[in-house]
């Protein structure tokens, strides 16, 4: 039989199609479900996978076959000796851990009619229009007066309240509809709802005594008495608002996942799986996960750092004393891991179809 020269890309549920392969299929899903429900901001990333890494026997001690070391709860490198001398390099794979949200702002309380909101500044390349009138959950670090750090995540379980940015009623929005979109939905009104009733006077609803600001001073003795801080511990708080609820599967064949931060939180799971369930080999395998891509890879924790230097410069030291660090990265091959847009069924014309997913 001549062989054909040509090529023609497979249908990944053809290319698994027998019942063994669909079970993994199904089961990698699952737990990458799960991951996708349990960490929406770039720390429980770096937690969950640190968490995952120690229960199959990695530390902080480069000493040790299996190595990790994270950086200020926002990026962590991990690595696994193989047979290999390290001085014939690393195979790496890099994806990053955060993904665009809205970020509170320093000093972000602000009364309005009938509400007390949260002013925010949006991180990374956000559609505004789709933050709009939907559940948000609260998810971040304050730390209180006294140096405790509280970790808060508020609006993923049932019991718990949600909060969301108002939008315009349709036939409200005349002017709207005649703007571009950039104009339409403005970054400055991405003001999050937070409450609503009034602190009252001590002598009831018209006491000369009563609040200026009655609703935020009410918001404020709820964050005080349930959760133990102030408006100033707010300053320093890292409060993160991010669409509430779990990830999901879509269809009725159940063959895809929706869920938020898909971009590059799917990189991120599937490396820290192949690098979990990966043989025994011969050669020395790594991941790096790091923050700040979606605003351009600066900062301590971002791709711009010398933290994976760093690591590499640790890592020499402990398992190839006499090789140097530039030789070990010389030697190394990296994967730089992103997503890739599908195929959109309704805008086929923004794809070039043949090198589309």
């Amino acid at each position: 039989m001549e062989k054909t020269l040509t090529y023609k890309p497979q249908n990944a549920w053809e290319t698994y199609a027998d019942a063994p392969q669909r079970k993994s299929m199904e089961a990698l899903a699952v737990r990458y479900i799960d991951f996708l429900t349990r960490c929406k901001t770039e720390r429980e990333t770096v937690d969950y996978v640190r968490e995952r890494l120690i229960q199959a026997g990695y530390g902080e001690d480069f000493a040790g076959e299996r190595v990790l070391r994270p950086l200020r709860g926002k990026a962590l490198f991990a690595a696994r000796r193989g047979s290999r001398p390290l001085e014939e390099g690393l195979t790496l794979i890099a994806a990053h851990a955060d993904t665009p949200r809205l970020d509170f702002k320093q000093r972000p309380l602000i009364e309005q009619p009938g509400v007390a909101q949260a002013k925010t500044h949006y991180y990374g390349g956000i559609r505004k229009y789709q933050w709009l009138a939907r559940p948000l959950a609260l998810h971040g670090v304050v730390i209180r007066e006294n140096g405790e750090s509280l970790t808060v995540n508020i609006g993923e379980n049932p019991d718990e309240p949600v909060f969301c940015i108002a939008d315009l009623l349709p036939h409200l929005a005349q002017k709207q509809s005649g703007q571009t979109i950039s104009e339409a939905f403005e970054a400055e009104k991405l003001n999050i709802i937070l409450s609503h009733s009034p602190k009252q006077g001590k002598g009831g609803k018209k006491d000369k005594d009563a609040p200026k600001e009655p609703i935020k001073e009410q918001l404020l003795d709820i964050l005080h008495k349930k959760y133990g801080i102030s408006e100033e511990d707010l300053i320093t708080a890292e409060l993160q608002a991010v669409p509430a609820g779990p990830a999901r599967f879509v269809g009725f064949d159940k063959a895809l996942v929706g869920g938020y931060g898909q971009d590059d939180r799917i990189c991120v799971f599937t490396a820290l799986e192949a690098l979990l369930t990966a043989e025994a080999g011969q050669g020395n395998m790594a991941v790096i996960f790091w923050d700040k891509e979606e605003i351009g890879s600066d900062g301590a924790t971002g791709a711009a750092s010398r933290f994976f230097q760093y690591c590499v410069e640790d890592l020499a030291r402990a398992w190839a004393p006499d090789v140097p660090a530039s030789h070990v990265l010389l030697h190394s091959r990296a994967l730089s891991a992103d997503v890739q847009a599908a195929l959109d069924p309704d805008f086929q014309e923004v794809h070039e179809k043949q090198n589309a997913a």
